[in-house]
């Protein structure tokens, strides 16, 4: 679930009532008032039942003030170069994809490389993937 704009006071209600629905992804647009409160909201209330990431990550300044709120995933409508570098210079590793690619891409980084991950059933039309996907990204972290 994309959560731009959501009024900081309904920050838990929307993410309940969509977290009921079955969705347990949640980016948070990082243009958005109150991004990075909200990312901290969401990361107490769920704790590790969703993954909570931040999305519009185009800066380093950005992803870093994401991740130190909590962020476990970022999303760009780009890929920035500094962004990557600054990703690759953590140890823990950290979740990236981009949407320049028609599929979701996703790097992280293992302490020698960075590695791109990409797994075909994604760029298919139904929702299928989602469930395999999850345990793939927690694999990961």
């Amino acid at each position: 679930a994309i959560m731009r704009n959501i009024p900081l006071e309904k920050t838990l209600d929307y993410a309940r009532a969509v977290k009921e629905g079955g969705v347990k992804f949640f980016e948070v647009a990082l243009n958005s008032p109150h991004a990075l409160k909200q990312i901290e909201m969401l990361r107490k209330e769920f704790g590790e039942s969703a993954l909570i990431g931040a999305g519009t990550a185009v800066t380093t300044e950005l992803a870093q003030s994401a991740l130190n709120a909590g962020a476990q995933f970022l999303l760009s409508p780009s890929t920035d170069t500094d962004v990557l570098l600054y990703l690759a210079g953590d140890q823990d590793g950290y979740l990236f994809a981009d949407g320049v690619t028609q599929q979701l891409k996703v790097c992280r980084y293992n302490g020698e490389t960075l590695d791109f991950l990409m797994d075909e059933a994604i760029s298919g039309s139904d929702d299928s993937w989602q469930a395999g996907w999850t345990e793939e990204l927690r694999s990961l972290w």
